[in-house]
């Protein structure tokens, strides 16, 4: 899993006008919840 996407996924989420709801991490994998815009 890339460490990055934390911050990376909310940016790019926000490009396309989506909300992140939320990330979750769980054994070293990340999870997001994006709400398409």
């Amino acid at each position: 899993t890339d460490k990055g996407a934390i911050k990376d996924i909310p940016a790019w989420s926000q490009t396309g006008g989506h909300e992140v709801l939320k990330h979750t991490e769980e054994d070293g994998e990340l999870k997001f919840w994006i709400k398409k815009a």
